[in-house]
């Protein structure tokens, strides 16, 4: 009897086995899901408009603006403010986590900044923002709560 149950115990062993084994073997090919999609999408916005503020490439970096973007004219006169008072801008983006609705979506954004005037002056800051994308196949940034890193230096100088 002992033998009977350890070959029916084998048996069922090596029958779970091979079906573990040929559904890991699946020839379907896993697709991304569209949410995984659109998070992509979202940090190459983010990347580009953090690339073409440190090259102060106004151009690019407002076009990326949605036309929903909240005093858009005055937030790009600052930019200019900025782009015309340093010389150099390091720029880093730390992204804590994103938000995905059907009419936008938030990426929660820690940063910290340096601008330079010339070897000796230097302007540091660091802060938390909100950046606000549109759904759009090409995400647009329609707002940023918190601080604004792009401002940063304008506004802070000020107060």
């Amino acid at each position: 009897m002992p033998k009977r149950i350890s070959r029916a115990f084998f048996c069922c062993i090596l029958l779970l086995t091979v079906s573990l084994i040929w559904a890991g073997c699946s020839q379907e090919e896993i697709k991304k899901s569209e949410n995984a999609s659109r998070i992509r999408t979202l940090f190459d916005a983010l990347d580009a408009s953090k690339k073409n503020y440190e090259l102060k490439n106004s151009a690019e970096l407002f076009d990326q603006f949605g036309s929903r973007f909240p005093d858009a004219e005055q937030v790009k006169k600052e930019i200019r403010e900025v782009y015309s008072r340093y010389t150099s801008i390091s720029l880093r983006l730390y992204v804590d986590h994103v938000v995905l609705d059907k009419e936008n979506s938030s990426m929660f954004v820690r940063w910290e900044g340096e601008w330079k005037q010339n070897d000796d002056e230097r302007f540091k800051s660091s802060g938390t923002s909100i950046f606000n994308y549109s759904t759009e196949l090409t995400p647009h940034l329609v707002g940023i709560q918190g601080t604004d890193p792009f401002t940063a230096p304008v506004r802070e100088r000020r107060s």
